[in-house]
């Protein structure tokens, strides 16, 4: 039998395996609130999820909390979508993804749909008032996010939560407003920072750790055509 600090190192390492994963991903603590506050058996939907960094970060932290019977149903397309990915190589997305996420796929806690946020057939699957958490996340056009925000928002059971990313962007910050606004909501939490820095790792043979670097939460983590 695993004795419990073999245990702990192996679950603690795990924590780490999304920093290997490309992809823009700074919403740790609202992901983290997702974690904290929902239940085992309880369904957490993602909309736009990419090569899987953000999707590994949720899973191995609800893994790590003791969560195991959390159900994320990730939404995308895998094809990319406007401005935001215009200068990324989508081609493998796909791929990527489920080989970042093999193992919460073949124990069923992770359900692909390769698809659009607003198809039909997905939406009904989910009763209204079923899910704990929506993350609003794929198109970032104005009319993209506001109809995410309407259509999902029903789907959400009371004290369950939503939370959308990029919304320094002019465009999605006045579809979640215009979302909400329909179902009478006008008061809500915008979260906003900016991270910046710069780092060096000394005697890094053939700089082989300085680019993992570039894959630290924030801003550019992104690996353009590669």
């Amino acid at each position: 039998m695993e004795d419990l600090q073999s245990f702990t190192y192996r679950k603690e390492k795990k924590m780490y395996k999304y920093l290997d994963i490309p992809g823009w991903f700074n919403m740790h603590d609202a992901y983290m609130n997702l974690v904290k506050y929902c239940e085992d058996g309880d369904d957490i939907v993602e909309i736009g999820c990419f090569a899987g960094r953000s999707t590994r970060f949720l899973m191995d932290s609800l893994e790590f909390a003791g969560k195991h019977d959390v159900k994320v149903h990730v939404i995308d397309t895998f094809e990319g979508s406007g401005q935001e990915h215009s200068n990324v190589n989508c081609n493998t997305m796909y791929d990527d993804f489920m080989r970042n996420l093999d193992d919460y796929i073949q124990d069923e806690r992770v359900i692909v749909n390769v698809n659009r946020s607003d198809n039909t057939n997905i939406l009904n699957s989910f009763d209204d008032g079923s899910v704990f958490g929506v993350i609003v996340d794929g198109a970032h056009t104005m009319e993209a996010v506001q109809e995410d925000v309407e259509n999902w928002w029903p789907k959400i059971k009371d004290g369950g939560i939503m939370v959308g990313d990029d919304v320094d962007w002019e465009s999605v910050k006045q579809g979640a407003a215009k979302g909400l606004a329909s179902f009478g909501i006008e008061k809500y939490n915008i979260l906003q920072g900016r991270e910046a820095w710069f780092a060096v790792i000394k005697n890094d043979q053939n700089n082989k750790r300085a680019n993992s670097l570039k894959l630290i939460p924030g801003q550019n983590s992104m690996l353009l055509n590669g």
